[in-house]
């Protein structure tokens, strides 16, 4: 779930279909630009050749501690919310 439709592509969401839910249980909220970042640094990680060393771990242990803690990532945030389950309240696209 993501609250602003326009970062449903940001957010790797399907836009086929798109619906207005209310979530029942517990929402959590995720910045997916850390998911970014571990992407960047596994990236940056294997164009260099350099195996994985303590650094290069940490960063990638402090980008997804980040992501599940939900805090705001440094240069912009693309936010997702996860629950354990919604009811469609209806089709918006």
């Amino acid at each position: 779930m993501t609250d602003n439709i326009d970062d449903l592509d940001s957010v790797g969401a399907p836009t086929d279909y798109i619906y207005l839910v209310n979530p029942l249980g517990k929402v959590e909220k995720h910045d997916l630009n850390w998911m970014t970042e571990i992407d960047i640094i596994f990236s940056d990680s294997s164009e260099n050749n350099t195996q994985e060393d303590n650094q290069t771990i940490e960063k990638i242990k402090t980008a997804a501690l980040n992501y599940w803690n939900g805090v705001p990532h440094y240069n912009e945030s693309a936010w997702e919310y996860l629950t354990p389950s919604a009811i469609i309240i209806k089709e918006v696209h």
